[in-house]
């Protein structure tokens, strides 16, 4: 029997629709928890490995009887863990590759400081303008960064900014709109200043490492717009010749993280 052309076209529709449907169901994020215990300087409980896919969503709830602040090398997660206190921490799954998590035992800077980019080993707290809270970006200022491998040891980072004036002079000093220097992250973890639109990063693990890069005004405040910082990232690989960043044994491997491309 040949059915007439509106009904065929009718039934294509729904299969097509259908099939559709399925296809984004198959897409659609993937909810992973994993239970992370930490006990006496040791992980006593956790998975070892993570597998997910880009969009995923990641959860770690983590007990530890210490503080702590939880990174995953190349990944821009930068996490202030509270001894005795369960913390949950949904880790980025942007970016497909494989990712160690650890936790660096001690004293972590305030959740705030976190947030606004200001993490350990950062310069100054977040307070007034004065001294070293956030800034008003001005309209045209913007940054972006390049990273190439050395030769040597560790990478070569650009930094493009416009809108934006150089002043390593003034670092400290009183606060010019527009004038300032950049703060410099690896894997979360603040490096360097930087006083100019080069910079060498050295002793670095090798491996993927994730550079985030803010604009800071004169008195350290990051500028920011629309409550975020004025900021760029950018991973790139470091060649296994590259010596240590000096982690030391406070450093504990939660687990390996490896994203999947969606």
């Amino acid at each position: 029997m040949t059915l007439p052309a509106g009904t065929r076209f009718g039934r294509a529709a729904a299969l097509l629709a259908a099939l559709a449907l399925l296809a984004a169901c198959a897409n659609e994020p993937v909810a992973h928890e994993v239970e992370i215990v930490v006990q006496n300087g040791a992980i006593v409980v956790g998975p070892g490995s993570i597998s997910a896919r880009q969009g995923d969503d990641v959860t770690l709830l983590i007990e530890a009887d210490a503080d702590a602040t939880l990174h995953a090398h190349g990944l821009p997660d930068v996490i202030a863990i509270r001894a005795g206190e369960p913390t949950r921490v949904e880790l980025d799954t942007r970016y497909a590759g494989e990712f160690d998590v650890e936790l660096h035992l001690g004293p972590v800077a305030d959740a705030q400081d976190l947030a606004m980019g200001n993490g350990p080993g950062a310069a100054m707290a977040p307070g007034s303008m004065t001294h070293g809270g956030p800034i008003p970006a001005p309209d045209e200022m913007g940054v972006t960064i390049s990273l190439t491998p050395d030769s040597t040891d560790g990478l070569n980072l650009e930094i493009l900014a416009t809108g934006f004036e150089w002043a390593p002079a003034a670092a400290g000093g009183a606060h010019v709109h527009g004038q300032g220097h950049a703060h410099v992250y690896v894997d979360g973890i603040k490096r360097a200043r930087a006083y100019g639109p080069w910079l060498h990063l050295s002793g670095l693990d090798p491996g993927t490492r994730h550079v985030r890069v803010t604009l800071n005004g004169n008195a350290h405040g990051a500028y920011t717009r629309d409550g975020e910082p004025v900021a760029a990232e950018a991973s790139a690989e470091v060649a296994g010749s590259s010596a240590g960043s000096g982690h030391g044994d406070s450093a504990l491997m939660v687990a390996k993280l490896s994203v999947e491309p969606s």
